[in-house]
């Protein structure tokens, strides 16, 4: 039954032509198909060259493949295989392509698509390492410790560490603090002081602080100010009682864009130009082996001959030219296998420029694959009083 009874029409506003890169498929695919989106990088990206004509007709009907095709298609194996997932793919990303851009005439609901179902055994592509990436390192390491004993009454400064690092431009800081007391409980009074200009940090008009909290034992993630080249950390007592103290701080500075903990990002985006280029290529490379150095043949037209004359051919690969009939006596036969057949006439493979030497035709089904057939355009055809043939075009596999 049609999707849409009353046929079909590209829906208001649809461009007259598409073109559609794996990306692009894979928003299309609902999630119940996330076990092909690895596969989509793998596929060539299609163009629908008249949306007009791709909306008018069916959408593709599709058979899902067995999991030892999709491991061909993945590894270059036998073309057949290989082909068959191909296929697969080009008509569930066109199906789904339909129904987004084309629309039942009259305003019914097309049919909805069923998805296929994963095959068991499917290949895993790129499976989840055992041991993951190396997270990002520190590019510089600090740390200090003091203790001492409070007074009461006296609040001191205490500055734990003052560190230049305009040499490595950080990005990020992580500062790891702790805070032990004996004698009574005080909430955090440390605070980070940046600064660009190069002064003191602590007392610079330029500077920007960042206070941790008053967590006694923390870790905390700083985005390095933009143009900072100075970092100090002061400590302040504040309180009436007599008390101990140790204050621990370790600082760890994260430079070229790296995050703490977290697997630096590869260098270079991918490049959705340089994909495209690099896919064009594969288009021109895939049409030179199949044509020049084919794994196989695609059977396309049959015309039935006798007699003379000439066939008009373009594209090719080569042609099966097999006898259909012969008038008794006419030809002569050595026995073998396969068997020698003499006098049923000859080809010609040519062009509009000229024709090549002749073909004799010596069995009953002939096969002629000449090394430059894509260039040939005119078949001719001479056979005996009597003889009749079918002559099949021999294409390349898509």
């Amino acid at each position: 039954m049609p999707v849409c009874p009353s046929g079909s029409q590209p829906k208001p506003g649809t461009a007259t032509s598409v073109v559609v890169t794996p990306d692009y498929i894979q928003s299309l695919l609902p999630p119940v198909l996330a076990w092909l989106y690895p596969y989509l990088p793998f596929m060539q990206g299609l163009n629908i060259g008249d949306v007009s004509a791709f909306c008018s007709a069916e959408p593709p009907s599709f058979s899902t493949p067995t999991a030892a095709e999709f491991y061909s298609f993945l590894t270059s194996g036998p073309l057949g295989s290989a082909a068959t997932v191909t296929t697969f793919l080009q008509n569930i990303t066109q199906a789904y392509i339909w129904y987004s851009l084309c629309q039942c005439i009259g305003g019914s609901t097309p049919t909805a698509i069923t998805p296929p179902t994963q095959p068991t055994g499917l290949p895993v592509i790129n499976p989840t390492p055992i041991v993951g990436p190396a997270p990002a390192t520190a590019c510089r390491h600090a740390d200090s410790d003091i203790a001492g004993l409070g007074t009461a009454g006296v609040h001191p400064i205490l500055p734990l560490f003052d560190i230049t690092v305009s040499d490595i431009a950080p990005t990020s800081v992580v500062f790891t603090t702790q805070q032990i007391q004996s004698g009574f409980s005080l909430s955090w009074r440390g605070a980070f002081y940046f600064t660009t200009d190069g002064s003191d940090p602590a007392s610079s008009g330029t500077r920007t602080i960042y206070v941790p909290g008053t967590i006694s034992t923390s870790i905390h993630t700083v985005t390095w100010p933009s143009g900072a080249a100075r970092l100090r950390f002061d400590y302040g007592q504040d309180d009436t009682h007599p008390f101990t103290y140790e204050n621990i701080v370790a600082v760890d500075f994260y430079c070229g864009g790296q995050s703490p903990g977290v697997a630096p990002v590869p260098c270079c985006p991918p490049d959705a130009t340089l994909r495209g280029y690099l896919a064009q290529i594969l288009d021109l490379v895939t049409i030179l082996q199949r044509q020049t150095a084919p794994f196989a043949y695609v059977a396309g037209a049959s015309h039935s001959v006798s007699g003379f004359g000439e066939l008009t051919i373009s594209d090719l690969i080569g042609i099966k030219f097999i006898i259909t009939a012969t008038t008794p006596g006419t030809i002569g036969v050595e026995a073998g296998d396969p068997e020698e057949v003499f006098g049923l006439g000859w080809i010609t493979w040519g062009t509009t420029d000229g024709w090549t030497p002749r073909q004799f035709l010596g069995h009953t089904d002939n096969l002629s694959l000449p090394p430059n057939a894509g260039a040939f355009t005119r078949l001719g055809y001479s056979l005996s009083p009597g003889v009749s043939a079918t002559v099949v075009e021999l294409i390349r596999e898509p």
